[in-house]
This record gives structure tokens, C-alpha cells and sequence, in this order.
């Protein structure tokens, strides 16, 4: 092979330069700017087919089975192959010729750098080619020693039988066949070299010669098929038994020689096997041809790139919601898609009626059901049909017109539907840019088609409009300004109205201590002709003595009355006396009413007859107190005077629980069953005891007062098992969490089950309380064979029972009885009197306790009033503020007083916001650099927090560690116009949470404003006192600051880039700041009050409001004394700063 390859050389030497002659160099030529952009376009189109034809032709390669002998995959092969050939010596061809006629020196080298392109390319094609010939040959071979051996075979057994000689004769003729195709295999490869080299005469005359030798041969089969007789045959068979033992391998290896020689003289391009000693030849392949690459790799590229982009542009298809205004953009997104997939009519078909909505969607299956063997004209009538139905100018001009309409009117108090109607405008702009719409609404343009539109509006921004509209037409004298400038003027009133730095709400500068008041409520009261009806469900909520909202039957001056006056008072209101509601007789009333005394359903309870009328002062609760204020009614928490039981008992069994395979480390606890919980939990105690660890995963609780997320550890395979030891449960998951309930007095106990006979039996079988075990486990429906009831014991109505569970014997229910013990002895002489009057022979509940309102004492006394009467009552949110500053508020070694942020138990994980943030920031940058003034003031604003140490630069965070950030904006006080005040926006939401939702409130600690001012007038030395930046004043939590990052320009300069910082005192825009500071401010003079005296305290409690202090005194001295010792701390340091 490699005496041939200077031929090679020579011949692409001389392929170069005939093309280099080509191009005279007296006449090469510089093409325009124009004609080089029309010679780079055919060139890349010409390349671009070369390319793809090449492609290919490298998947035929690549996919070649080189272990494949059968001879019609080869035959399919190598027609393939040499199609593909042609194509390619076609393309390029086309390339030298379009390259030849340009006369460039661009020209000259691009064909200089495409010949050699291509005589690389050829060498692989034509190795190939010579791999799949061999193929060819072998299976040539291995078909002719097939027959061999089979002929073989019956000569064995009948040589001279009819059988053999035409087995024989088959396979001479067979020989003959597989010859003759091996000839026409390379016939065909003469052919292809021949197109290849046209100028080569001597290859002609060679292809002629090998067409005559293979007709030659042709006919020498056909007459050794039609002519030799079975004599013949017969003697050529024994003749070749007795030759030597057939060797096909060196037959094959004889006759790829014979050929090899043929072949150098018939070719003039090289021809290479696929052997280890060629692959240096290839040294400068382009690295991207797949014999460089491991096999099938490309192909399998490819196929996955293919997968990936079918997946990605089926995801991109979207449901048609059968409106005519997204009916082109719907249309023109589906088609491009279709296009991209190359897909079917079928496919397109299938694909229209799965993505359109709902009312297209029903004649477009009626027309595919009418065209199932007809895709393209299905499509064709489904596409004309959505366009009359959704693609006519008139329906999408009525559907603009009517989305117009069913707007709703914007307000002060939600200018963000301005963006809403922004993007509307926009659409219809859209439109009119359309030839097919322009028409319609040209008449956007005019004052009928604008005004309905301002009517949105509000009023201010209507008179804004109609001034900019007035100004635009006196300027251009034209009769009404286009829609294009009402689209700029809504541009612009939507950033005005949405900035939140230019957004001054009144609330900001209200009492931030006082909490928010009612709104006037408008109640509207609708009549109609039931009239009954209607007053029944208005006497149903209000009461007819109070006229509030009650009902009667809640009412307690009507409770108090005696039955004869409630007939009396219910005749003279024309009620119901079985409903007490609407105004019918009791013989007509329809309405479902049950006595909770005797369960009659011909009266309500407050209409008794025997009914003792409770006490009354005339106070009546609202609806919402309804809900939450119900009578305080306890059982006994003891059974017979011993702490043997609970008041109610729950499934709270003792068990052992260890790791799966691990008993020796297991631990006696209490379970508690709980089919309501769908997943088994423990405590963090439980995790601790098995020194359990592991990446905590994120749950979500689910529970009357709502859900909660929270992150928490797992466990897995543990065993839980009475403590006989019977039964082992396996546990799959167990979740942390510390709310498991742990009340120890729902526990039962044998003395339980010994006070009622119908269960004492099972006394021996309940475990007394063991004091070291605590509740750690709740077993969910997860493990269901822990629910499973096995025996039970039941008792009276209204009585407690026992079940045996797998676990053990349990009891539920309440197990007093109803505030009394049974005594062993019973004296007949001895009485005992009960909370409510009543004497019994039973021995009172020591536990039980009567909850009674001071107020009821004075039942006829409606007006009554007490010295608590103007105070607020305290909420369980407000203690639970109380408790936690009373616990965690302290100073810090440099007498600083800091408190933590008061979150809310049990509130949600707050996300990470920097995003919002950010945006936020962005917006506030802009707005500051449209306005010097304003950035001044904002960068002296935060110059004074930094330098005095109220904020510093935020550390980086911990992976998982919970933050927030808190945008700023800027607003000025209408009596301070030079001065800003730059506010933590703490009630801004990301993913529906803020800060301030999640952080408690506080009482309300501010003074009444009235009492402050009425105290102020008492002497005749007025006082007035201001802290300063009262919320600054207290410092915030070390462990708490992360929640108060924001971000701000790096070293205070505006052409900084932006940094992260964290404030380290209280904020203002925090909902829980004023309390914060007005208990902080309290809890210093208290803590101060033994160094500066009880008048200093009482001044600080009695006469500031928040952060403004009024006071008189008697004289000047006694003054200056007063403010000066309120100015000083127990450490000598000033605790505020007076102005």
C-alpha cells in the first residue's frame, strides 16, 4: 500500500495547481461591500450543504456494524455510501466551480483550504469503501464454503446419488455467482473512481475492459447452469475430493492479492485498509470526525441533543384559552414550534386538539373524526375554522372593547392597577399597528375611543390628564392627542403612583404607639319582599333589647328575667316563643331548634320552664366573643383524693424503644397513639437519648391553628414493643418535633380501672405511672399496627373505656365524676354543699375550681362599673410580648439596653429576600440620583446611623441560616422639609410573608394624650422634652440582627457599588418598636429610680407620649433638677438625648 502513496501526493499536487491556474493573477479582482456580502452569502450556502452531505456521511460510518456479515445489510451499505459519494463530489464541485469564477485572493485560498478539505474527506470515504468490499468478499466466501461443506456432507453418504450431483452443481454455480458479484461490486467502484477522475482517460478505458470481463463471466455462469450435465458435474466433484484439504483463509488471502496489483493500476486515488499501520496517515483529520471519538459516541450525542431539544420545545407549547385577543400570538408560537419538529399533519393534528381550549377544542375532534384518512386537509379546515372563529379583526376588537369595560376602577389605595391597565393599552397598541386591526381601532386615537378609558381613573389623575391633553392639542393644534401619548402620559403616572419613595402615607406620621382604629363601617341592610325571612335573620344576630350584636338567647338581662316575663317580653316584640327569632307564631315556625336541659325541640334552652335563670349585669358579648368567651366549666383532675389518675386519659401507653437489631440499647417511654397524625414523631429529647444526628429536612404541620414549616431531624428502623416484650413494631420514619403533647395526668393508672367494675379486671395489665419515663413518642397512622384494636371494655353512655391495643392496655375518656368522688364510707347525716348551692351525700373534688365574674354579683345593676373598667385587657399575644422582654431585655457591658425581636411561637421560616431587596435598592438608586437634594439628605442620614454605630457592615452567612432584608425608602415630614427620614420598610412581602407578620406587636404602653396634656397644665413651669431617635436607643440581639440587614452604598458614597449591612438597634418601620422602646424607656427609669429618685420614674411613666415628654413644676430649679436626673443612668452614662 504504500508504493502508492507519492502517486496520491502527486495527483492532489496536481489538482491544486491546475486550480491554481486558474486565477490569473493579472486579473484578480477586489469585490464592493455589496458584492462581498452576496459572495459570503453563496459560500456559506454552499458550504453549509457540503457540510450536511458530510454529516451523513459520517453517520453511515459511525453506525457501521463491523461484525455484520450479511450481504443485504452489506449491499445497503455500500449503496448508501456511494450515493452519498456523488452527492459529495456534486457539492463540491459546485464550491471549486463558484470559487474558480470569483477571482479573489479570498477565493483563491478558500479553494486552496477546500481541496485539501476534501482530499482529507476522500481518504476516508474511500477506506471505508474498501472495508465494506472486504466485507463483501468474506461474506462471498463464507456463503461458497457453506456450500462446500454441505456437498461434502452428502457425498459422505451417497456419492452417486441424484442428491449429490445437484448439490454439485449448485455449488460450482454458486462459486460462479459469488465471483461474478464480487467482480460487479468492483465494477461499481470503478464507476464511482471514474466520476471522481473524469479527466483520466486511462481510467475509462480500464472501466470499459472490467465491464467486458464481467459480462464475460456472466455469461460463463449462465451457460455452465443451462449446459453441464450431471456426467460432468459428477466427474468435477470426485475431482475435487481429491484435491488437498480446502483452506478458505489462504483462498481469500490469494485472492485479495490477485487484486491488489488491479487495483494500482486502476486507480489514481489511494485506496488504504483499516489497519493499525495507516492511522499515522490521518495525523491531520479535523479532531471533530467521528474516528476519533469512542464508538457510536457521536452518534449517541447527537440522539440525546435531539431528545433534549424535542423535550424542550414540547414544554413549550400552552394551553389556547379561546380568546380571540391571544388567538395570534398563540397561533404564531404553535406554528413555530410545529415547525421545529418537522412534524406531520398527523402530529399536527393530535397536537391542535390536545393544546386548544375548551370550546375550540370540540369542532376541532369533530374534524379530525371527519377526516381520519385525510391528515393535511384535517389540519387545513381546523386552522380555517379557528380563524373564523377567533382570528377575525371584529372579535378581537370586541374582545379589547369588552376586557375595557369589566376594568375596574383604579384608586388611591391601589395604584398598582395602573400597571394592569398599562399592559392593556399596550395590547391594544399592539393591535392598531396591525393592518388587519388598524382600521377598526383607529378610533383609539379620537376622544371616544380615550375618555371611557380615563373614566378609570382617579380623579386627580383625570384632571392631570386632561391638562397634559389640553397643552398637547394647543401645541400641535391637532383635534385630540394620538393613543401613543396617552400610553407615555399612563407610562409615567404609573411610576409616579407606584414609587414607594414618593409615596407619603398618612399613617407614617400618626401615633406609632397607638394601635389602629376601626374604620366607619357602612351597613347596608337589604330588604326584599320575604320579608320574614329577612327579619328572622336580623332578630337572629341582634338583639331586640340591646340593639347589638347578640342574639336574644345569648342575651343575660333576658336570661335573668323569669319564663312569665320572657312570654311577656316576646308578645309585646311579636316573637317566635319557640325560637325567640322571627316574628310568627310558634305553631308556624320551621326552625330546628333543641333544649340542652331536656332535649325537647319545642323550646330553646333559655326558654325552660324549670330553667334556674342565671345571674346577669346586662353586659352582652359580640359575635367574636361568642367564639372565644365560653363558661369555664372544670372537672376533677383526682380520683378519690389521691393524685392516682387524670381528669381525662388519653392512649398514652409504656413502652420500650430501641434501633432495629439493637435491644440492648432500648428505653422505657411513654407513646402517645394518635390516629389523626399521618406521620410518627418524638421529641428532640428522643434524638438526644439515641445520639442521633444527620441533615435536617424541611416539614410542614398542619394543625388546627393552621400550618407551620419547620426543619427538623428523621429517623428510621427503630422498634417499639410492649413491655412484655410480645409484639415488635417497626417503625419506618420518625420526625422531630417538640410539640408533642406532654400532659402526664392523661396517663392511666390501675386505680383507674379500678373505680369502674365494668373494667377492673384489666387493672393488673396497666403499668403504675413510672415518674422516670417521659412522654417522647407519638405514633401516626404510618404505623398502623400500633392502632389496631385487639379487645375493649365498655361502660354507660357518656362513661370512659378501655382498649388493648398490640402496645398494651389503654383507657379513654374522662374519669371523674362530674366534680365529685365516691366516698368509701357514706354518712347519711353528713351533707356536703356544692359551688352551686347544691347539697349532695358525696364528698366535694379538692381540684375543682368555679371561675365567677365580680360584675354578676350585681345582676340588676346593668350599669355597674368597677376600677378596671378603662383598661385594656391584656392578649395572649401581649403576655407573650411581656414574658419575653421580661426575660431577655438587659444591658450590654457597654450599659446599652438591648432587646430581642419578639417573634411570634410557632411562625413560619422567613425566606431568603435578597432579591427583592435588591430591585428595591435598584429603584431607590435611581430615585436618588434624579434628585441631588434628596440623595444628600439620605447620605447624611445614613452617615449619622453608621458613625454612631447603629449599623455595621453585615458578616457573610451561614449555608441554611435563616435572614431577611429590609428595603429602605426615604420620606420627609410635611413640618420638616429639609430633614429625611430613611425608613426600614419591615412590612414589605416576599412569598406573602413580611417581617412584621411574623414579630409580635405589643400591648399598647402609650399615655393617654389627654391625661398627658391635663397633667400639663397642673404648675406653672412648662417642660418639653424629645428623645432622640428614641428606637436607636435600644440596641437589638446579637442573635437577632440578621433580620435587619438592608443594603446601602459601600463606605456611604453613591458611586459605590452596593453593600450588605445590618442595623444593630431597633428600627423604624417595625411593628413591634414602639413597645419595644416605650417598655425599654419604663424598665431603665425603674431600674435607675433608687439613684434618681421616685419623681424621675413617675415623670418617665406618667408624662411622655412615646418619645415626647410635657411636664409642669412648681419652679424653674425644681426643673432643670428633674430633666437633668432623667437625663443620667445608674452607671453615670446619659441614657437619652433631650432636645
Amino acid at each position: 500500500m504504500t508504493d502508492r502513496e507519492p502517486e496520491e501526493t502527486q495527483v492532489a499536487e496536481g489538482t491544486q495547481a491546475t486550480e491554481d491556474r486558474d486565477v490569473d493573477p493579472q486579473r484578480v479582482r477586489s469585490l464592493t461591500e455589496k458584492g462581498q456580502s452576496a459572495f459570503d452569502e453563496q459560500f456559506n450556502k454552499l458550504q453549509e450543504i457540503f457540510k450536511t452531505i458530510w454529516k451523513e456521511m459520517e453517520d453511515l460510518m459511525v453506525n457501521f456494524d463491523t461484525e455484520q456479515t450479511d450481504r443485504k445489510y452489506l449491499h445497503d451499505v455500500e449503496k448508501n455510501l456511494n450515493s452519498l459519494n456523488k452527492k459529495l463530489i456534486s457539492s463540491s464541485e459546485n464550491i471549486q466551480s463558484f470559487l474558480g469564477k470569483a477571482r479573489t485572493q479570498q477565493a483563491s485560498r478558500l479553494l486552496d483550504m477546500h481541496s485539501e478539505e476534501y482530499c482529507r474527506r476522500s481518504k476516508f470515504v474511500y477506506t471505508f469503501r474498501d472495508s465494506v468490499n472486504a466485507k463483501l468478499l468474506e461474506a462471498a466466501e463464507a456463503l461458497s464454503e457453506k456450500f462446500a461443506v454441505r456437498a461434502h456432507h452428502s457425498e459422505k453418504f451417497e456419492v452417486g446419488s441424484h442428491h449429490s450431483s445437484r448439490a454439485s452443481q449448485g455449488s460450482e454455480a454458486q462459486r460462479k455467482r459469488a465471483k461474478a458479484e464480487a467482480q460487479m461490486a468492483r465494477l461499481k467502484y470503478l464507476e464511482e473512481q471514474a466520476a471522481i477522475e473524469k479527466r483520466k482517460a486511462d481510467i475509462e478505458l480500464n472501466l470499459s475492459k472490467e465491464k467486458e470481463k464481467a459480462a464475460v463471466q456472466m455469461a460463463e455462469v449462465k451457460a455452465l447452469e443451462a449446459e453441464e450435465t450431471y456426467e460432468d458435474d459428477m466427474h468435477k466433484w470426485n475431482a475435487f475430493l481429491e484435491r488437498e484439504p480446502y483452506n478458505s483463509r489462504e483462498r481469500t488471502q490469494q485472492y485479495v492479492d490477485t487484486h491488489a496489483n488491479f487495483m494500482t493500476q486502476t486507480q489514481g486515488l489511494p485506496v488504504n485498509h483499516l489497519n493499525p499501520t495507516n492511522i499515522s496517515e490521518f495525523a491531520n483529520v479535523p479532531s471533530h470526525l467521528p474516528f476519533n471519538l469512542p464508538p457510536q459516541q457521536s452518534a449517541i450525542q447527537d440522539m440525546s441533543n435531539f431528545l433534549l431539544k424535542k423535550d424542550l420545545l414540547m414544554h413549550r407549547f400552552s394551553q389556547f384559552d379561546d380568546s380571540p385577543i391571544n388567538y395570534s400570538s398563540w397561533k404564531a408560537g404553535f406554528k413555530s414550534i410545529i415547525n421545529e419538529l418537522k412534524a406531520t399533519p398527523v402530529e399536527e393534528r393530535d397536537l391542535l386538539t390536545k393544546w386548544l381550549g375548551t370550546e375550540s377544542k370540540k369542532f376541532a375532534i369533530s374534524i379530525r373524526a371527519a377526516n381520519v384518512y385525510q391528515p393535511t386537509q384535517g389540519v387545513a379546515l381546523i386552522w380555517n375554522r379557528l380563524e373564523d372563529r377567533f382570528g377575525k379583526p371584529e372579535m378581537v376588537e370586541a374582545s379589547l372593547k369588552a376586557k375595557l369595560r369589566d376594568f375596574p376602577r383604579v384608586t388611591d389605595s391601589n395604584p398598582e392597577r395602573l400597571y394592569d391597565l398599562l399592559d392593556l393599552l399596550h395590547e391594544i397598541n399592539s393591535n392598531m399597528s396591525d393592518s388587519r386591526y388598524s382600521g377598526l381601532l383607529s378610533y383609539y386615537d379620537t376622544s371616544s375611543g380615550v375618555l371611557p378609558i380615563v373614566s378609570k381613573l382617579t380623579n386627580q389623575l383625570q384632571e392631570k390628564w386632561a391638562n397634559r391633553a389640553s397643552q398637547y392639542k394647543r401645541t400641535h393644534k391637532v383635534p385630540f392627542p394620538p393613543f401613543i401619548f396617552f400610553i407615555q402620559f399612563m407610562q409615567e403616572m404609573c411610576e409616579l403612583k407606584n414609587d414607594p419613595g414618593l409615596r407619603i402615607s398618612q399613617r407614617s406620621f400618626s401615633n406609632t404607639g397607638e394601635k389602629k382604629k376601626d374604620g366607619v363601617r357602612l351597613v347596608v341592610r337589604k330588604s326584599s319582599l320575604e320579608e320574614d325571612e329577612t327579619k328572622q335573620k336580623n332578630f337572629s344576630k341582634r338583639c331586640p333589647i340591646h340593639k347589638s350584636e347578640h342574639s336574644l338567647e345569648k342575651c343575660r338581662l333576658f336570661l335573668g328575667m323569669t319564663l312569665s316575663n320572657k312570654r311577656e317580653f316576646l308578645k309585646s316584640k311579636e316573637l317566635c316563643f319557640r325560637c325567640c327569632k322571627g316574628k310568627h307564631r310558634a305553631k308556624n315556625c320551621r326552625s330546628r331548634v333543641k333544649c340542652e336541659t331536656c332535649n325537647s325541640n319545642r323550646h330553646i334552652t333559655c326558654m325552660h320552664p324549670e330553667g334556674e335563670p342565671p345571674n346577669n349585669d346586662g353586659g352582652e358579648t359580640t359575635p367574636k366573643e361568642e367564639q372565644s368567651q365560653q363558661d369555664v366549666v372544670t372537672k376533677c383532675t383526682q380520683l378519690c383524693g389521691s393524685d392516682t389518675g387524670s381528669r381525662s386519659c388519653g392512649k398514652v401507653i409504656l413502652v420500650n424503644v430501641y434501633p432495629k437489631g439493637q435491644p440492648n440499647k432500648a428505653t422505657r417511654m411513654y407513646a402517645l397513639i394518635d390516629d389523626q397524625s399521618n406521620k410518627t414523631l418524638a421529641t428532640s429529647k428522643f434524638f438526644d437519648i439515641f445520639n442521633l444526628q444527620g441533615d435536617p429536612r424541611v416539614f410542614t404541620l398542619s394543625s388546627c391553628s393552621g400550618s407551620v414549616t419547620f426543619s427538623s431531624r428523621t429517623a428510621e428502623d427503630f422498634i417499639v414493643e410492649p413491655l412484655s416484650g410480645e409484639v415488635q413494631i417497626q417503625i419506618p420514619r420518625i420526625i422531630e418535633l417538640d410539640g408533642i403533647p406532654n400532659n402526664r395526668q392523661e396517663i392511666p393508672t390501675p386505680d383507674v380501672a379500678l373505680a369502674y367494675p365494668y373494667m377492673s379486671d384489666i387493672s393488673p395489665f396497666i403499668p403504675e405511672k413510672d415518674q422516670s419515663a417521659d412522654i417522647l413518642l407519638l405514633i401516626g397512622r404510618d404505623v398502623i399496627q400500633a392502632h389496631h384494636v385487639l379487645d375493649q371494655r365498655m361502660g354507660p353512655d357518656n362513661s370512659p373505656f378501655a382498649q388493648k391495643l398490640h402496645l398494651g392496655w389503654t383507657i379513654i375518656g374522662e374519669v371523674c365524676l362530674k366534680g365529685t368522688h365516691r366516698p368509701k364510707d357514706i354518712t347519711v347525716r353528713k351533707t356536703h354543699l356544692l359551688s352551686n348551692g347544691r347539697n349532695t351525700l358525696l364528698e366535694p373534688c379538692e381540684a375543682q375550681f368555679s371561675v365567677k365574674d365580680e360584675t354578676l354579683l350585681y345582676s340588676h345593676d346593668v350599669f355597674h362599673t368597677t376600677r378596671s373598667d378603662e383598661k385594656p385587657g391584656l392578649s395572649s399575644e401581649d403576655r407573650e410580648f411581656l414574658d419575653i422582654m421580661t426575660k431577655e431585655l438587659h444591658t450590654d457591658i457597654d450599659g446599652k439596653w438591648t432587646a430581642p425581636l419578639p417573634f411570634r411561637p410557632n411562625r413560619p421560616r422567613l425566606p431568603n429576600n435578597h432579591g427583592q431587596a435588591l430591585r428595591r435598592a435598584m429603584i431607590l438608586d435611581a430615585s436618588l440620583k434624579k434628585d441631588p437634594t434628596k440623595r444628600d439628605h439620605a447620605v447624611e442620614f445614613m452617615r449619622n446611623i453608621i458613625e454612631k454605630g447603629h449599623a455595621e457592615p453585615a458578616p457573610p452567612l451561614r449555608p441554611e441560616e435563616e435572614c431577611w432584608y429590609l428595603p429602605i425608602f426615604g420620606i420627609y415630614h410635611p413640618m420638616k422639609p429639609g430633614k429625611i427620614r430613611m425608613v426600614f420598610d419591615s412590612s414589605a412581602k416576599f412569598q406573602d410573608i413580611s417581617l412584621n407578620s411574623v414579630l409580635l406587636t405589643g400591648p399598647d404602653l402609650t399615655n393617654s394624650l389627654i391625661g398627658v396634656l391635663m397633667r400639663f397644665r397642673m404648675d406653672k413651669i412648662a417642660v418639653t422634652a424629645d428623645i432622640e431617635h428614641m428606637f436607636h436607643c435600644f440596641g437589638v440581639s446579637e442573635k437577632h440582627r440578621n433580620y435587619l440587614r438592608f443594603l446601602w452604598y459601600t463606605d456611604n458614597d453613591t458611586n459605590k457599588p452596593l453593600m450588605e449591612y445590618r442595623m444593630k438597634v431597633h428600627v423604624f418601620g417595625n411593628t413591634t418598636s414602639p413597645a419595644v422602646a416605650t417598655y425599654g424607656l419604663r424598665q431603665a427609669a425603674l431600674t435607675a429610680e433608687p439613684i434618681y429618685g421616685t419623681d424621675m420614674r413617675e415623670f418617665v411613666e406618667r408624662n411622655f407620649y412615646v418619645d415626647d415628654a410635657l411636664v409642669s413644676l412648681p419652679s424653674a430649679s425644681n426643673a432643670i433638677d428633674l430633666i437633668q436626673r432623667t437625663q443620667g443612668s445608674p452607671n453615670g452614662k446619659r441614657k437619652s438625648s433631650f432636645t
